[in-house]
């Protein structure tokens, strides 16, 4: 959204770029569409290209929308020095119903709510020395 609350489709672009470069899938490609047309049902989107040449803003804020947790995850992980699989460790308990392997389980799942959660352990942990830092 730009200042006069209309959709800034460049901003969005951008910004998913960056999110797919933070989450990993940049150098995943064989995962993008999947997850693409998994959170938009009915789109015709068949490469990243497409997505961003042609995809429509319904289409680009739901993939926003998944995307935008993980990426905060990471960023999260990386602001406190902890091991990936130490917030994947969280993930899991948050989410005992889905099996949480790697940075990609996490995609659909993930919400905003779940990574404030997973900041708090870690801040809570290495307050109690639970966990230690990887830096």
């Amino acid at each position: 959204m730009n200042q006069k609350g209309e959709f800034d489709r460049s901003r969005c672009l951008k910004v998913i770029g960056e999110y797919l470069e933070t989450t990993g899938l940049k150098e995943q490609p064989q995962f993008i569409i999947p997850l693409f047309k998994k959170v938009t049902q009915n789109s015709t989107c068949k490469s990243l290209q497409n997505i961003f040449d042609k995809a429509t803003e319904e289409e680009l804020r739901a993939f926003y929308g998944v995307l935008r947790p993980v990426n905060d995850l990471v960023l999260i992980t990386n602001n406190y020095k902890v091991a990936l699989s130490d917030s994947l460790r969280y993930v899991q308990i948050l989410l005992p119903n889905v099996k949480i392997e790697s940075l990609f389980s996490c995609f659909i799942h993930l919400t905003k709510d779940h990574v404030k959660e997973v900041a708090t352990f870690i801040k809570e942990d290495l307050q109690n020395g639970n966990l230690t830092k990887i830096a």
